[in-house]
């Protein structure tokens, strides 16, 4: 029964992505996905930027604060690039359709392998 179970689960999960590989994205889904980048950016620059001031006044040094803008922005661009990445990668489902019986009787039988017409 749990192989059952797992088979219909898995056509679920299958038939909730191809439905939504088809739907287009939404304007607001859009924008956000441009605020979420900008933070990625904007917090690491703002940070390093802070930090090195801090650390400028400190110890009485006029370099920190611009190493600082610049680990800021090569750590900021990484983050983007990361996240940009991830979101591009194509999800690796169509192994899992290729795995499930095509027929009924062959999921209640137990069977691994479907029958042949």
């Amino acid at each position: 029964m749990r192989e059952v179970d797992s088979v219909n689960t898995v056509r679920r999960k299958v038939d909730r992505l191809r439905r939504a590989r088809g739907q287009k994205h939404s304007l607001f889904r859009a924008l956000a996905h441009v605020g979420v980048l900008g933070w990625l950016m904007i917090l690491p620059l703002v940070g390093f930027t802070a930090l090195g001031h801090a650390l400028d006044v400190m110890f009485a040094m006029r370099s920190l604060a611009l190493s600082g803008v610049l680990l800021g922005l090569v750590i900021g661009g990484y983050l983007v690039w990361r996240s940009v990445d991830r979101e591009l990668e194509e999800p690796v489902t169509e192994v899992a359709v290729t795995e499930i019986p095509a027929n009924e009787d062959a999921i209640e039988r137990g069977a691994e392998e479907p029958r042949e017409p």
